[in-house]
């Protein structure tokens, strides 16, 4: 069972030059349009009877930034997220171009994940015109940067940062987490170092009224197996 809880985040945002929109690129643009789907590809397969949102750029911190060091707060983004919709419009889940090396972006993959879907739309329809949208993996956190002001956009970032806070104010905070996410799945295969992208945090009222997931699927998984466990030692003991 999930349990969900509404949370409202300021969007006073403090916006100057420290960051700025970046243009898509056309390839990404070309190998993201559903209308050029043609059968028996990953795009027909990803867009369906449905369409694409306009691809957002998805920025990781530089390693300037997580170093404490003079330096852009953002690397060059080498990805691209969209919204899956289906024929009604509704939010399905995301597709992803990248950037594997200097050639041409490439379509890397869909899912329907309809949370990181409805994250995103809601930075689309609520962010301010220079905000950047930024993944941290390790920590499994979203945020938006906006000028000299990054906000929290899921759960897991909540419990970094709480709320709209000063880059340099929240840069210590952010780092820490990141760096032991990354020392925690050191040697774990397939560990991404965070626990995914469920809950997502209301962008005041410009967005769609998103919940936070509080409990995770880790979390659950991990009562059921310590209930079956309790109730495997109940039992052995009424037998003995």
């Amino acid at each position: 069972m999930s349990w969900f809880v509404a949370v409202t985040v300021s969007l006073a945002l403090a916006v100057s030059g420290a960051t700025a929109a970046v243009d898509v690129p056309d390839d990404v643009v070309e190998i993201m349009d559903c209308a050029a789907a043609d059968g028996g590809t990953m795009l027909t397969e990803a867009c369906g009877d449905g369409s694409f949102s306009e691809p957002r750029a998805v920025h990781g911190w530089s390693t300037e930034f997580l170093a404490g060091e003079d330096g852009p707060v953002v690397g060059v983004p080498k990805e691209w997220i969209a919204v899956r919709f289906d024929a009604d419009g509704v939010v399905r889940g995301t597709a992803l171009a990248w950037q594997p090396t200097e050639a041409e972006y490439e379509l890397a993959g869909y899912d329907n994940g309809v949370e990181l879907g409805e994250l995103v739309l809601m930075f689309i329809e609520g962010a301010p015109p220079d905000a950047l949208l930024v993944h941290d993996p390790p920590s499994g956190s979203w945020y938006m940067v906006s000028g000299d002001t990054v906000t929290p956009l899921n759960d897991w970032a909540t419990q970094i940062v709480s709320g709209a806070t000063p880059l340099a104010e929240a840069r210590s905070l952010i780092a820490a987490e990141h760096n032991a996410s990354v020392e925690a799945c050191r040697g774990v295969e397939a560990c991404a170092g965070g626990g995914g992208d469920t809950g997502v945090v209301e962008l005041a009222s410009e967005g769609p009224q998103l919940p936070v997931v509080l409990w995770t699927v880790g979390a659950i998984v991990g009562a059921l197996v310590l209930a079956l466990g309790v109730t495997a030692v109940a039992l052995r003991r009424r037998a003995a």
